[in-house]
C-alpha cells in the first residue's frame, strides 16, 4: 500500500467531528534535548561493537579554512610552543632545547641536562618532551626544578595540556588522555586513533588555544578537534497528567544505561516534578553509534567505563531539562492508539525455524490538542539500530535508523514531536545494511498507521515498577581457571578470547570481595494510560517476549518495550539458551554477568508478570 500524505491530512481534519465524542481529562506535554557531546569532552569511545579491536572513537579533525586563517593559526601555534607563561613567570624554550626562566630581568636555566622539544605547564607541574620522545615531569617550586621520567608515556610524538588533562599522541598514532588530578602514576585512557576516515591526518604537534585542541599535521596544515556526529542524538520526554497523577516516558539515543544511573536521574526528576519514581520509564534506543554510557566491564579498556562528564554534564542534565519542559508545556489533549506492521527487521538466528520469529507489531500513539493540532507521535517496534561497520559512518555519532524515521515523519507532518521507543529487539537486525533505508521505511509505516482508524485512549493513570530474580550458577574457581587456560592457550588471541580472559579476572575479583551474585534482577515497569498499557522490560529482551507478554492481556492494547531502565545483559528465551547462540551464551560474558539464566527464564518472568497482573 502506497502512503498518500494528502489522505493523512484529510483524515486528521475529520478529528474535530469525532473528538467531541471522546471524553478525556488528560494533559500532555513533550520536549526534546540534544545528547551530542560538546567540545569540552574532546573524544568519546562509541558503544555497541567489540570490533574493530583498535576501537571506535568520536574524534575527528576539521581543517581551518582559508590560507590567511591557517597561516595566522600556525603562527600562534608555533609561538605558544616556544613561549610559556606560568604562575606569573615567563619561560622560553630555545631551539637547542634549553628551557630558561625569566624573572626580574634575569634568566635561569631550568631544563637541567635535558634537551626539550616542547614544554607545557599545569598548576605547579611542568611537562617536557625530549628529543627521544620521552616525557618528563617536574614540580615548579620557588624557581627550583627537578625532572623525573614519566615511564608510562614512552614514544610520545606530540602532547598538550587541555583543561585538567594531558593529551598525547604516540608512535602508533593513538591519542591518549591522562588526568593531571589525583593521578600520581599517570594512568592513561585511549581516546582516539588514526582510522583513515574521521581521523585521517598524521599529527606532528598538538596545542591548546583558548580551551580548544588543535593539531599540526605532517603537511603543515592546522586542524581543529571536533566530534564526528550527524547531530541526531537526542533525549525526548512525553508526559501525561490526569488530575494529580502523572506519567513520564523518557527516550534516549544511547546503547544502554545502568540501573544506578537511571534511578539517580529518576529521583531528581521525581523530586522536581512531584511524581513517583515508578511513574518514570526510561528507554534506550540501543543505537550502536552513541558514546559509551554504561559499564562494559569485560571490553577493552577504553570501553569499560562511561565518561563521567558525559553522563553527568550532558546526559543527566538533558534528561532532567526535557522532563521539566514537558511538564511546563502540559496542555489538554487527546491520545489515540493504533497498531500496524513493519518489515524492517529479521531474526538474525536463521537456523531457528527457518527464519526465526519476528514480532512485526508497530504501535503508534497520536497526541492531539483541543484545537485539532497534532502535538506528537510516539512509535514502538523492536529492531537493532545497526548496519555494516564500514567507512566514516562507523566512527560517527548517530541515532541510526530511529533518527531517520523521526526526521521522515517530521518532513511529512511538520514540526511535531516524535519519540521512538525500542521494543524487544534482542535477536532482530535490520533487513538492509542501509540505516537510511530502514529509517525511511519505518517512518512510512508509522504514517500508514496514523492514516488508519485509531482508538481513543481513556481511563485512569497508574504505574508500577517490579522485579524478578533470575537464578544463575556461577563458575567455580576451578572452572574459571580451566576457562582462562583454554583461552590463554589459543595460538592467536582474538577480541573474544581477550574478553573471556578479562571476564575470568572480573569473576575472580568478585569471588575475592564476596560480591559474586547467584541471581540476576530483571526489572519490569507498567504504565497504564487507561486502555493503553506501556510495559517496559529491562535488559535486551528477544522478540518472543513482546509477543508473549501481549498475550497476557488479549483484550487490551499492550505495547512492550525492551531496554528500559537497565540494560545489563540479554534476556533470551529457551531456544537461545539450549542452542548456546550469542543471545543465550556468549553475550553474558560481554556483559560481565555471573552466569547464564536457566532454560525456563522466560516462564519465570511471564509467571511473575501474570501473578502481579499490573
Amino acid at each position: 500500500m502506497t502512503f498518500n500524505p494528502l489522505l493523512l491530512l484529510i483524515f486528521l481534519g475529520t478529528f474535530n467531528l469525532c473528538q467531541a465524542q471522546v471524553i478525556t481529562d488528560y494533559s500532555v506535554g513533550f520536549s526534546q534535548r540534544s545528547l551530542d557531546p560538546d567540545q569540552r569532552l574532546l573524544s568519546l569511545a562509541l558503544a555497541g561493537y567489540g570490533l574493530p579491536a583498535e576501537g571506535r572513537f568520536s574524534l575527528s579533525w576539521d581543517r581551518i579554512d582559508g590560507a590567511d586563517m591557517e597561516s595566522e593559526a600556525r603562527k600562534i601555534f608555533e609561538a605558544q610552543h616556544r613561549t610559556l607563561y606560568h604562575n606569573k613567570a615567563k619561560m622560553t624554550l630555545r631551539q637547542d632545547g634549553e628551557l630558561y626562566l625569566h624573572r626580574n630581568k634575569k634568566q635561569k636555566l631550568i631544563s637541567g641536562e635535558h634537551s626539550f622539544q616542547l614544554v607545557q605547564a599545569y598548576s605547579d607541574l611542568l611537562i617536557g618532551q625530549d628529543r627521544q620522545q620521552q616525557l618528563w615531569r617536574a614540580v615548579f617550586n620557588k624557581d627550583e626544578v627537578s625532572w623525573q621520567k614519566i615511564k608510562q608515556l614512552k614514544e610520545t610524538v606530540a602532547f598538550t595540556v587541555l583543561g585538567n588533562n594531558l593529551i598525547t599522541i604516540d608512535g602508533q598514532e593513538r591519542m591518549w588522555r591522562v588526568s593531571l588530578v589525583n593521578n600520581p602514576t599517570f594512568e592513561k585512557v585511549q581516546i582516539g586513533r588514526f582510522n583513515g576516515f574521521t581521523f585521517n591526518i598524521h599529527i606532528d604537534a598538538l596545542q591548546t588555544i583558548d580551551g580548544q585542541l588543535y593539531a599540526l599535521d605532517d603537511q603543515g596544515h592546522v586542524y581543529r578537534a571536533v566530534h564526528s556526529t550527524d547531530h541526531s542524538l537526542e533525549t525526548s520526554a512525553f508526559m501525561i497528567q490526569q488530575g494529580k497523577d502523572k506519567l513520564l516516558v523518557l527516550t534516549l539515543d544511547l546503547c544502554g544505561v545502568n540501573f544506578s544511573f537511571t534511578h539517580e536521574v529518576k529521583e531528581k526528576i521525581a523530586k522536581k516534578l512531584r511524581l513517583p519514581v515508578n511513574a518514570i520509564l526510561i528507554n534506550a534506543s540501543h543505537t550502536h553509534f552513541a558514546p559509551v554510557s554504561q559499564a562494559w566491564t569485560t571490553w577493552a579498556d577504553y570501553y569499560q567505563k562511561p565518561d563521567s562528564n558525559y553522563l553527568n554534564q550532558v546526559i543527566a542534565p538533558a534528561m532532567i531539562s526535557a522532563a521539566e519542559e514537558a511538564s511546563k508545556k502540559l496542555q489538554p489533549g487527546f491520545i489515540y492508539f493504533g497498531r500496524g506492521e513493519t518489515f524492517i527487521g529479521t531474526n538474525r538466528n536463521k537456523e531457528r525455524n527457518g527464519q526465526g520469529p519476528v514480532d512485526r507489531a508497530l504501535d503508534v500513539i497520536r497526541v492531539m490538542d483541543r484545537s485539532n493540532q497534532l502535538l506528537g507521535v510516539v512509535f514502538l517496534t523492536g529492531c537493532h539500530p545497526v548496519f555494516k561497520n564500514k567507512g566514516a559512518e562507523a566512527f560517527t555519532i548517530s541515532a541510526n535508523f530511529p533518527g531517520v524515521a523521526r526526521r521522515h515523519i517530521k518532513e511529512e507532518l511538520g514540526p511535531v514531536h516524535t519519540l521512538f521507543i525500542q521494543g524487544c529487539a534482542g535477536d532482530i537486525n535490520p533487513i538492509t545494511d542501509d540505516f537510511r533505508e530502514t529509517g525511511t521505511s519505518l517512518g512510512k509505516d508509522v504514517l500508514q498507521v496514523l492514516a488508519s482508524s485509531m482508538e481513543p485512549v481513556q481511563g485512569a493513570l497508574t504505574s508500577y515498577l517490579d522485579s524478578v530474580l533470575i537464578p544463575v550458577k556461577p563458575m567455580s574457581r576451578e572452572e574459571l581457571d580451566a576457562f582462562r587456560k583454554q583461552n590463554m592457550e589459543l595460538k592467536q588471541q582474538t577480541v573474544q578470547s581477550e574478553k573471556n580472559i578479562r571476564w575470568v579476572k572480573l569473576m575472580g575479583t568478585r569471588y575475592d570481595k564476596q560480591q559474586l551474585r547467584n541471581v540476576l534482577p530483571v526489572y519490569y515497569q507498567t504504565l497504564n494510560v487507561g486502555s493503553w498499557k506501556l510495559f517496559g522490560l529491562s535488559r535486551e529482551a528477544v522478540t518472543s517476549y513482546g509477543m508473549k507478554i501481549r498475550e497476557l492481556w488479549p483484550d487490551q492494547n499492550v505495547s512492550v518495550a525492551g531496554y528500559c531502565n537497565d540494560v545489563a545483559s540479554y534476556l533470551p528465551d529457551a531456544w537461545h539458551i539450549k542452542h548456546k547462540v550469542y543471545e543465550g551464551y556468549e553475550s553474558f560474558f560481554w556483559y560481565g554477568q555471573e552466569g547464564i539464566p536457566p532454560i525456563n527464564v522466560q516462564e519465570i518472568i511471564l509467571e511473575d508478570i501474570k501473578m502481579k497482573n499490573r
